[in-house]
């Protein structure tokens, strides 16, 4: 007989489900999440469920995992102060949005404020077109010197590279990246086309 593990990893619990292939047979635990480490009650819950089932994880054909804490950090806004890269005259984007309303005749609808506030961002000359063929390489000194401004006005712990069109060709994002994690290792970058 083989099993599959379900795995959901909450803000207050993380849920287990142990379900049979054969058999249909299903079997659920909970325990607290451990939200300096997750992992340590996944471990921990995924030992005493088979455990108490009596199933070795020999006999585990599966393990999925879901989990809400990223939509939880992004709805309460916390998490590492974050800077932003972004193409040069694409600053104001995340504010700007499509500039679309769902309820369009209610006048005070407001919209959270962006995750990287407009100090935080910075622009980068370089461009991609849409087919992803480079039409401006970025110059590295100048991001350079913006990712230390970054760390020095805004105190930033981790840092976001949203170029144009990164999608077609990620060239230019992975090559500030990779200078980025070199040079500033104290920094969690993160390039939008890896994402």
């Amino acid at each position: 007989m083989t099993y599959r593990i379900g795995v959901d990893i909450g803000g207050t619990f993380t849920d287990f489900a142990l379900y049979g292939e054969d058999d249909g047979t299903m079997a659920i635990y909970k325990q607290l999440t451990t939200p300096a480490d997750p992992s340590v009650a996944v471990l921990e819950g995924i030992s005493v469920l088979l455990d108490r089932n009596e199933v070795t994880m020999e006999k585990v054909e599966a393990v999925a995992h879901g989990t809400t804490l990223v939509t939880n950090a992004v709805i309460e806004r916390r998490g590492a102060k974050t800077g932003m890269l972004v193409t040069k005259g694409f600053q104001d984007i995340p504010d700007m949005r499509l500039e679309q309303r769902y309820d369009l005749f209610d006048l005070r609808l407001t919209f959270p404020s962006a995750i990287v506030k407009r100090p935080a961002r910075r622009e980068i000359a370089e461009r991609i077109t849409v087919n992803g063929e480079v039409t401006n390489a970025p110059d590295l000194k100048h991001a350079r010197a913006a990712i230390s401004e970054l760390i020095e006005t805004q105190t930033i712990e981790a840092l976001a590279i949203c170029f144009l069109h990164a999608y077609a060709n990620p060239a230019h994002e992975q090559a500030i990246a990779n200078m980025a994690r070199t040079e500033f290792p104290e920094l969690y970058v993160t390039a939008s086309a890896d994402v």
